[in-house]
């Protein structure tokens, strides 16, 4: 990558993402061990979620209204602030506190991921660079998911948990360093007082413009109904076809996970190579049709009875999937952020948040019901057809703009 200005966000964002990666594989563990509780547990993943979900939109206005950098800057001094505090105040009995650090920053994230989004906006100069950027950031996510549990179990079984917490800290304090050699340039200064009327104009205009805004909004209301479907479908089914009807063990559960990761590293190479032969509305066109095809398949892999090989089976089939979601998801962040305005970047980046989310825990529990009181090929194959109507969606929505 040549541009360094983006060389450097994306590194402080990677470290600051692997430390929090760290510490949540950590907490997961420790909590567990304290409690041995499976609700608390979901509880502490609820925690981090729903601020972003319900927060996102709204700390999106703030995001466009002051300087950009600063507020990465803050939000970071911030994270270490509270994680400094929670380490002093820790002790065996006080889960509370781990809790109250867990909310403080999903709020922290909620404002993070749109001042961040927003910064990219700002960097790269055209859709060539911010394809790249997420290109990269879709290679380092991948190294994220393999290194920062390793590293968090093996830390907390070593050192406990507030070594995993200081080592959060400190990823928060190398990325402001990196934030910081972000050139000033980029970034306005805001020097008109701001009101709370203002704010709610503002709020509403960045819904205005998305609407407004045809090929945003008819992307954006495609992807979060594949979220909807596709992302409960595997992280309940994965765990229904492993456990509950091949019967493997759980190092053969961990290893379909694992697949995934390693199918997702993959995935930027080969979106480099094709986007220059395709445009992005037809790479994502033809993404979808793969994965429908793909899909169906698994349903019919997960029924299968009797037979020794159907694990494998169903595990390259998981590569192949996870590879070309990584494609699909680099070609719709390219897509939308190159369709939005810099001034609106934070307030559209967190819709987007809550679009793409919102519904995901809702999708989840309907999964679990469907797996528990239909065929377990159902739910796949309710997802495949999810994709050609969302093919069908698409490419009617993308006729009707060019009119």
């Amino acid at each position: 990558m040549k541009n360094k200005q983006l060389l450097y966000l994306i590194s402080s964002d990677f470290i600051s993402s692997v430390g929090s990666s760290i510490q949540a594989a950590a907490l997961a563990i420790y909590i567990l061990d304290m409690t041995k509780s499976s609700q608390l547990f979901s509880l502490m993943l609820a925690s981090a979620i729903l601020p972003r979900v319900i927060f996102g939109p709204f700390f999106g206005v703030l995001t466009d209204w002051f300087n950009k950098k600063k507020i990465l800057l803050l939000l970071n001094v911030l994270n270490f602030s509270v994680i400094c505090l929670v380490t002093i105040f820790l002790d065996k009995s006080n889960l509370v506190l781990l809790f109250a650090m867990v909310i403080c920053q999903g709020l922290l994230a909620a404002c993070y991921s749109p001042a961040s989004a927003g910064t990219i906006k700002l960097i790269a100069s055209g859709e060539q660079e911010l394809s790249q950027a997420y290109t990269v950031m879709s290679f380092t996510d991948s190294i994220q998911a393999v290194v920062a549990p390793l590293i968090g179990a093996s830390v907390y079984s070593l050192m406990g948990i507030k070594t995993v917490l200081l080592c959060n800290g400190l990823s928060f304090i190398l990325s402001n360093i990196l934030i910081y050699l972000l050139k000033n340039d980029y970034f306005k200064q805001v020097s008109e007082t701001k009101t709370l009327k203002q704010f709610g104009s503002d709020f509403v205009k960045g819904f205005q413009y998305m609407k407004g805004n045809q090929l945003l909004w008819h992307t954006a209301i495609c992807v979060m109904i594949l979220n909807f479907f596709s992302i409960p479908l595997f992280s309940v089914g994965n765990g229904v076809v492993a456990k509950l009807i091949f019967k493997v063990s759980n190092t053969q559960f961990s290893l379909i996970e694992s697949v995934g990761i390693v199918a997702a590293f993959f995935s930027p190479f080969i979106f480099s190579f094709i986007k220059a032969k395709l445009s992005l509305a037809r790479l994502f066109i033809l993404s979808m049709q793969i994965l429908a095809s793909l899909v169906l398949i698994l349903g019919l892999i997960s029924g299968l009875n009797g037979y020794d090989y159907r694990y494998a089976l169903y595990l390259g089939f998981i590569f192949c999937v996870s590879f070309v979601e990584g494609i699909l998801n680099i070609a719709i962040m390219t897509l939308l952020q190159t369709k939005i305005e810099a001034q609106f970047s934070g307030r559209v980046n967190g819709i987007l948040t809550t679009m793409f989310i919102g519904l995901v825990p809702v999708g989840q529990v309907i999964y679990g019901y469907l797996f528990t009181v239909l065929p377990v090929q159902v739910p796949f194959v309710i997802t495949s057809l999810v994709y050609v109507a969302v093919i069908y969606l698409y490419k009617k929505g993308l006729k009707a703009i060019s009119k």
